[in-house]
C-alpha cells in the first residue's frame, strides 16, 4: 500500500460550495455534485498517482480526464457514524468500485467497516508491513493489523493476486533475474517510486518489494 500524500489544500471549488452553508441549507456528501464533485474527484485519483488508495491498482481515466476513472469517493472513516468527516478532505480518498460478482474489494469491500486499531490507513506509510509473493499473494507476518485490513478490503481477492502476480512477472522475468545487475535492479526500484506524466506504475509497492528482495541485504537497507 503506497502512502498518500494529501495536497495541502481541498480543491477552492469544494471550499466555496461548502462556504454556501446557512439557516435553510448544508452541504452534504449526499447533495455534492456538479463541478466541485468533479474537480474533488480529480484532486483525490491525483495526489494518488491514479492508482487505488488502498490495493494500488490503476483507476485513473485518461489523460486529461482521470476523473472520470472507474473510481468511487472513499471515506477512510464511514459516514456512518463519522458524519462530520463526510466532507473532511483529509478523509477522503479514491477507490477501486463495486463490480459486484465480478469483483468486489477496497473500498467496496471495507463499506462501513472501521476499527481504529486495526484499519491501516493509506496516509500512513505501512509498506514494509505489507508482504508480496512473486505469485501476486499478499500477506502480513504476525501482524494482526496487516492481516484484518487485508481480509476486510479483499486485498486477497482473486483478480487482485492474478493482476499482481501478471505485473511482477512482467517486470521481473526469470531471464531479466538471472542477467540483472545490482545497479539495474536499483534504477528500476527507484523508476517505481517515481510517476510517469501522473500516474504511479500499477501495484508499484509490490514490485519495488520483489526487486527490493533480489538484493542483498546491505544494499537493500539503502533503498
Amino acid at each position: 500500500m503506497l502512502k498518500i500524500n494529501k495536497f495541502a489544500h481541498e480543491p477552492a471549488e469544494l471550499s466555496a460550495w461548502k462556504a454556501l452553508e446557512n439557516e435553510d441549507w448544508q452541504p452534504t456528501y449526499d447533495v455534492l455534485g456538479g463541478e466541485p464533485n468533479r474537480l474533488l474527484r480529480l484532486a483525490l485519483v491525483s495526489e494518488q498517482g491514479g492508482v487505488c488508495c488502498y490495493c494500488n491498482r490503476l483507476i485513473a481515466g485518461p489523460a486529461g480526464a482521470f476523473e472520470q476513472g472507474t473510481f468511487h469517493i472513499e471515506h477512510f472513516r464511514p459516514q456512518h457514524p463519522f458524519t462530520a468527516l463526510e466532507l473532511d478532505y483529509q478523509n477522503l480518498h479514491a477507490s477501486c468500485n463495486d463490480e459486484g460478482k465480478k469483483r468486489r474489494h477496497c473500498g467496496a469491500a471495507k463499506a462501513d467497516w472501521f476499527n481504529e486499531e486495526l484499519t491501516l490507513s493509506p496516509l500512513t506509510d505501512d509498506s514494509q508491513r505489507f508482504r508480496y509473493g512473486e505469485d501476486g499473494s499478499i500477506f502480513g507476518v504476525n501482524d494482526p493489523a496487516v492481516e484484518t485490513t487485508i481480509k476486510k478490503l479483499a486485498l486477497d481477492h482473486p483478480r487482485l493476486v492474478e493482476e499482481r502476480q501478471a505485473q511482477i512477472a512482467g517486470k521481473l522475468d526469470a531471464g531479466f533475474i538471472v542477467a540483472a545487475t545490482d545497479d539495474e535492479l536499483i534504477t528500476m526500484y527507484r523508476a517505481h517510486q517515481q510517476q510517469v506524466s501522473g500516474l504511479h506504475e500499477p501495484f508499484a509497492m509490490a514490485i519495488m518489494q520483489r526487486i527490493a528482495d533480489l538484493l542483498p541485504v546491505s544494499v537493500r537497507e539503502t533503498l
